[in-house]
This record gives structure tokens, C-alpha cells and sequence, in this order.
């Protein structure tokens, strides 16, 4: 939801300007008991335009940046991308009639068309702007290839085509987001695109005496049994006190589906992201699916990297 409330500026930037004169109509009465000087309202108001101004500025970079960087998924920008092109829908409708009007008007008719195409102009700029990190979201996360992802960038600056693209957006996005929770993984999903969900505990790696401690109701729970140690990977508060050495801050995530036995460099090409960036890992295997934990300090880095390199990674 902060993410909506972040944007609802620039969803509002083609209404501002008539809240603006509106509000300086209403209020230059009430400002005058406040200000003696001459015009001092009128500077007030400027200069909380310029400050919005440089907000919608600033937040259109923001959520840009961020998208591309992994913050959103690419259904999370689509979606934002989507309401905010929704939210300016009237303003455009509303300027469009506002220039017919101006056609049939003289000179005044002039002034009314360039308001109109001058503040949809500044509109469609700064929404093209922030739909760039929602184009680059796509296109790392394999929804769209390098030609349709430029033609549709393109797309995101042109009037009308804009909010075509906004809707196009969404549902390729939403359309990859609707999978299975568990499903098989076939074999030629090896070199493509995997799905990865964080687990929410903070986790510890430990070696115990026995298992007798172990809480089994832990969420989650792994038990490895030789002839030279037991070993047990728990969440930190669950650690038992049996334990003879331990490793705390530790955390996780999982590749989403079943993994057939026959599957071959799964692991290997996560191994080789994360060493490629200086993080060590720590691999757990079940029946099901593989299990890849890094040091806590080094996890928020860990998943960047994985949606950098077009994994899409669940909280």
C-alpha cells in the first residue's frame, strides 16, 4: 500500500495545476490577513508548487530505479504503472475536449490548446520516465524479449499508446504470476526461469549430541546423521540445548516445484550467480526442491542479485 500512497503526486499531476489556481482563487481572500506585502500570497503558493513539483520529480527517478533494481517484481510495477495511468484517464479525456473547445475560440482558444497539450506533454514524460523500471522489470524477468521490450518503451512516451501499453503490461505480468505453488519443473525449465520464495525465519546451523532435543514443530527443520556428527538446521529461537557448536544468522529461500531427479544444474547456476558475486551459500536438498541459505548480512544482496539475473524471488 506505501507504494500506491508514494506515487498518488504524480497520479494527481495532470488535476494539480487546477487545484492550484483553484485553491489561490479561494484562499488569496484569507491570505491577505496574513500578509501585509503585496503579492506574498501569490509567492507562498509558487513555492508550494515548486516543492510538489520536485516531489513528482524526485518519486518518477524513485520508483524507476527501483523497479529495475528488483524492489517490485514486475507484477508489483505493473500494477502501480497501471493505476497511475488509470488515475490520469480523465485528465486526459478532460484536456482533450478542453482543445476542441479552444478550436472554436480565438485568441483565448490558442492559450486553452497549449495548457492542455503542454500539461499531457509533462504527463506522459514523467509516467514514461517511471515506466522504464517497469519495462526493465519485464524484460529481466524473461516476460518480454530485448525488441518487444524496446518497441513498448518507446510506447510508454506516446499519447494514448501509453495507457495501451500500461494495460499490456499488466496482464502479461499478472498472466506469469498466476502459477502453481507446488509443480514439477520440466527439464527444459533448467536454463530458464525459476521461481524462489524467501522463508521468513531467521535460521541457525548447528551440531548436537543427539536429536532428542529437536523441535519437530518447527517450520523448518533439516537432519543430517554420519558416522562423525548430527547436524541440524533450525530456526534460531528453536535451537536445542544439546547444541555443541552453532551458527547463527543464517537465512533462506526455496526454489518453488518439484524438482525431477533427473534435473541437472539447478544448483550449480545459483552456486556460480552467487559466487560470481561474493557470496558463500550453505545448500540444502530435499525430496521435493533444493534450499539455498546465505549469511543474514548478505541476503538482501543475495536476492537482488537473483532478480538481477531474472529469477523472481516471492516473499
Amino acid at each position: 500500500m506505501k507504494k500506491y500512497f508514494l506515487m498518488i503526486p504524480l497520479m494527481i499531476f495532470p488535476y494539480a495545476y487546477l487545484v492550484w489556481l483553484l485553491s489561490m482563487f479561494f484562499a488569496s481572500s484569507y491570505m491577505e490577513q496574513f500578509f501585509d506585502q503585496s503579492g506574498s500570497e501569490s509567492i507562498v503558493w509558487l513555492i508550494v508548487a515548486l516543492i510538489y513539483l520536485i516531489y513528482v520529480i524526485f518519486i518518477v527517478f524513485y520508483n524507476c530505479t527501483v523497479s529495475a533494481r528488483g524492489k517490485y517484481t514486475a507484477y508489483e510495477s505493473a500494477k502501480i504503472n497501471l493505476f497511475v495511468k488509470g488515475i490520469q484517464v480523465p485528465a486526459y479525456i478532460f484536456h482533450f475536449v478542453l482543445g476542441l473547445m479552444g478550436c472554436v475560440m480565438s485568441v483565448w482558444g490558442i492559450g486553452i490548446i497549449m495548457v492542455a497539450v503542454i500539461v499531457d506533454l509533462v504527463t506522459i514524460l514523467l509516467t514514461g520516465i517511471s515506466s522504464i523500471g517497469c519495462t526493465i522489470r519485464m524484460k529481466k524477468e524473461k516476460i518480454l524479449n530485448a525488441p518487444l521490450s524496446i518497441l513498448l518503451g518507446i510506447g510508454c512516451f506516446i499519447y494514448v499508446v501509453d495507457v495501451a501499453v500500461a494495460f499490456i503490461y499488466f496482464f502479461k505480468a499478472k498472466k506469469r504470476s498466476k502459477k502453481p505453488e507446488i509443480q514439477a519443473v520440466p527439464a527444459e525449465a533448467v536454463g530458464g526461469i525459476l521461481n524462489l520464495r524467501i522463508l521468513k525465519p531467521a535460521l541457525s546451523v548447528c551440531k548436537v549430541l543427539d536429536f532428542s532435543g529437536v523441535n519437530w514443530a518447527d517450520e523448518y527443520l533439516f537432519i543430517g546423521k554420519t558416522d562423525e556428527e548430527n547436524s541440524l538446521v533450525c530456526s534460531v529461537e528453536s535451537v536445542p540445548a544439546n547444541v555443541t557448536e552453532r551458527d547463527d544468522g543464517w537465512r533462506g529461500f526455496r526454489i518453488q516445484g518439484v524438482l525431477d531427479f533427473s534435473l541437472i544444474g539447478i544448483l550449480s547456476k545459483i552456486s556460480t550467480i552467487m559466487a560470481e558475486n561474493g557470496i558463500g551459500i550453505f545448500a540444502v536438498s530435499t525430496f521435493n526442491t533444493d534450499y539455498i541459505l546465505t549469511k543474514e548480512v548478505n541476503f538482501s544482496k543475495a536476492v537482488e542479485v537473483m532478480k538481477e539475473h531474472g529469477y523472481i524471488v516471492e516473499e
